[in-house]
This record gives C-alpha cells, structure tokens and sequence, in this order.
C-alpha cells in the first residue's frame, strides 16, 4: 500500500462532530497542532439528506416536464407552462395512462418545490467532518495522537 497514493492516506474522519461544529477554520485550527501547518483542506458533511433527495426528485421530475412541453417553451415562463398545462387538460385526445399527464408532473413540480422551500429554511447540523493534512506524516502524527 505503500507505493500507491490515495486520499485515505493524507486524511481523516470526524465521525462525532458537534452538530454546530460548522466553521472549516476552527477545525484547521484544532488540528494544526498535529500538522505543523495548517490542513490543506476541511469538508464539513451535514445532515441535509432529505433535502439532497428531494431536490433530486425535482429535477427529475422538471425533466420529464421539459421533455413533454412543446420545444418553444420556456421552463422559467410559469404562465407558458401552465398554459401548456391547460391545453393538454382541455383537449380531448387519447392519453396512455401510464405515461401520465402534463398536469400530473406540473403538480408533482409544484410539491416538491414547496417541500424543497420549507427543507431549506431548515437549520442542519455536522454529522461528518473529513481532514485532509498536507503529508502523510501529518495524518499519522494526528491518529496516533
């Protein structure tokens, strides 16, 4: 393992942060005692899943919107979509019912925009904190520490 460079062998993690622990520079200031200089990089993971899923599931979903509305439509002109939206609902034609409907997707946009809204006023907290030191020494020097 010696001969092959990896991330793991310059860094470390903080599995039990304190959940306000969110200021990269006074972990680089805790650890640079170990270091004899400062971390070369310090990533604070927090406990924002939730909001990381539903934001996946919008875009997926804004996707298939933009795949079914007409190409002269702008996603950003919410007049134009919701006309598109009312078109579609007004006009009789055959629809396959597994493909669903333009009202369908716009209303599941919607309700995940407003769950994304509320996700975000949220205050999240460090679950996870990863230290890269600039030398192997210093990542050593700090786990034996």
């Amino acid at each position: 393992d010696e001969e092959i460079q990896t991330a793991s062998d310059y860094s470390i993690k903080v599995s039990n942060p304190p959940r306000d622990a969110m200021d990269p520079d006074e972990w680089r200031k805790f650890f640079k005692p170990f270091a004899n200089q400062n971390a070369t990089m310090v990533t604070i993971a927090i406990d924002n899943s939730r909001l990381i899923s539903t934001l996946i599931k919008r875009r997926k979903a804004l996707k298939k919107l933009r795949d079914r509305l007409p190409d002269d439509i702008d996603m950003s002109d919410k007049k134009a979509v919701g006309n598109a939206v009312m078109e579609e609902k007004s006009d009789s034609s055959f629809r396959l019912p597994f493909f669903g409907t333009l009202e369908s997707l716009y209303d599941q946009v919607q309700a995940y925009e407003k769950t994304v809204r509320e996700l975000v006023q949220r205050d999240y907290g460090a679950v996870a904190v990863f230290v890269t030191f600039e030398t192997e020494r210093a990542q050593r020097s700090c786990c034996s520490s």
